[in-house]
């Protein structure tokens, strides 16, 4: 599993601003496992080197929220931090 800093590496690389990329602990999980976020913003590079990297399984595109303020679809990461 990746770590949460190897993550990010990997968006940053794939992606032209950091806006938006954030991690989260997990309420239900008081070990290292976190979750990386950030938009998805139609990235398909982004999103295929995140599940290469990640594997599949860990790797989760949501629908986002709606209104004025959602960033539309996201990418969700599981790893463990570091």
């Amino acid at each position: 599993m990746l770590t949460t800093t190897q993550v990010r590496a990997i968006i940053n690389q794939h992606s032209t601003s950091t806006y938006g990329i954030y991690t989260n602990k997990t309420a239900k999980h008081t070990g290292p496992i976190r979750r990386v976020k950030c938009y998805f913003k139609n990235n398909v590079k982004l999103l295929t080197a995140l599940q290469k990297a990640a594997g599949a399984s860990n790797v989760t595109l949501t629908e986002g929220g709606s209104g004025y303020c959602s960033g539309g679809p996201g990418i969700t990461v599981k790893c463990v931090i570091g």
